[in-house]
């Protein structure tokens, strides 16, 4: 979807912009040119800016109902293969979003009172939703599309965590060392069941857990929280304001790499919320298939890339520190181990990005920040995030990892 010509070193300069708006401008004046003649165009089955929605059909199961138009919007199209309906209801805490070739069953992991499990199959049609063609980050946008859809019908503002995870991941207690962040006693046996009760007494603004315990992801076994910038992303939890930047994951760079999409959110959440991504030291996962996709996720593997792409986007000096140095073969731009600072609480701080502060210290003509504006103003998401209200009620306080060099850092 993104035109490789304008994807160099130099690719955000402001000519490059331009000629990019001018390429979009001209695909549409194309398009209205064939309707108008009577042509009707050919879309492709699977678009990055189209998603389709499906809703239930009385006599027919399920049809499809509508093509929205999501303007340099990526995500995945996909099919409803089981409706759900939840208008006039309450909405439970926690949403888990998986994908894989078809559904399986998650030790632990069923649907209760308080949480929500959604599949994304691209195998066969055994999930709640189908997509065929999704990569591993535009189908996690679609997920995601597909949960606000439905958070926002009920009464009580949608989902507090949006949880994605691998299908494949094995989820297990760890009692070692003093990781309880309270007594003992009263930590849950349930791994998932703990994890919630991790977000719900810390809510953190982005929650993982314990990964393989070595030098990419270490554990310091005599706390309950850590703190690090490369950690796995197959059981990642984001808070829901983070909604209001964070996510829909930008997949601007699949064709190089499937990592890129949550390399980029990883460095979003250093510039926004460092100290509020945390782990929790009492959990542990490991998974080893990768859903049998495995091909794309190094296929480019340059980081410079989208460290220029990220950093053509801001305005801001302070946040500009926040991006990772790295040479042009990419090199230098994944680091690991625990960074400095120390996990925080919530507490009273907002992770509601407001219109002011996005305008602030981003280019709003920017292809990244379109795409984010154009999400923000969706009216499922303008719902569940309170936006015109909040906007004028709240006031958002960056919390950054800065950075002059490949390796040096500081809070």
């Amino acid at each position: 979807m993104w035109p490789k010509t304008v994807s160099n070193e130099h690719c955000w300069t402001k000519i490059c912009v331009q000629k990019y708006m001018l390429l979009v401008q001209s695909v549409f004046l194309f398009v209205g040119v064939l309707f108008m003649i009577g042509i009707s165009p050919k879309w492709p089955t699977v678009d990055v800016n189209h998603i389709l929605t499906w809703t239930p059909n009385k006599t027919q199961g399920t049809s499809p109902t509508e093509l929205v138009t999501l303007s340099l919007l990526p995500s995945a199209s996909y099919e409803i293969v089981r409706p759900r309906d939840y208008r006039n209801m309450n909405s439970k805490r926690f949403v888990y979003m998986v994908q894989g070739p078809s559904r399986i069953g998650i030790k632990g992991l069923e649907e209760t009172t308080e949480r929500d499990v959604f599949w994304l199959t691209f195998g066969n049609k055994s999930g709640d939703i189908f997509s065929a063609s999704s990569t591993a980050v535009s189908g996690r946008n679609a997920l995601l599309h597909y949960a606000v859809s439905l958070a926002s019908q009920t009464l009580n503002g949608g989902y507090l965590y949006y949880i994605f995870i691998d299908d494949d991941i094995v989820l297990s207690l760890r009692n070692d060392g003093n990781v309880s962040w309270k007594p003992w006693d009263q930590m849950k046996n349930n791994t998932f069941e703990r994890f919630e009760d991790f977000l719900l007494d810390l809510r953190p603004a982005v929650g993982y857990v314990r990964f393989q315990d070595n030098w990419r992801q270490p554990t310091n076994l005599s706390r309950s929280t850590d703190l690090h910038h490369d950690f796995d992303e197959c059981f990642n939890a984001f808070h829901k304001d983070t909604l209001s930047f964070l996510l829909p994951y930008d997949t601007h760079f699949d064709y190089d790499s499937w990592y890129t999409g949550g390399w980029i959110a990883r460095h979003h959440m250093g510039m926004l919320y460092h100290s509020y991504r945390m782990q929790c030291n009492s959990l542990y996962i490991d998974n080893t298939k990768h859903g049998g996709r495995n091909n794309r996720y190094k296929a480019g593997y340059d980081y410079a890339k989208p460290r220029d792409y990220i950093k053509s986007a801001t305005t801001s000096n302070i946040l500009q520190k926040s991006i990772l140095q790295a040479d042009k073969k990419g090199r230098g731009l994944q680091p690991i181990g625990r960074m400095p600072g120390e996990p925080k609480v919530k507490g009273n701080h907002s992770y509601l990005i407001t219109d002011d502060y996005l305008s602030s210290n981003f280019k709003e003509d920017h292809p990244m920040i379109q795409k984010l504006l154009i999400w923000r103003k969706k009216p499922e998401v303008e719902k569940i995030l309170q936006l015109r209200t909040r906007n004028n009620e709240s006031s958002f306080i960056a919390d950054s990892l800065y950075t002059d060099s490949p390796s040096h850092f500081w809070v």
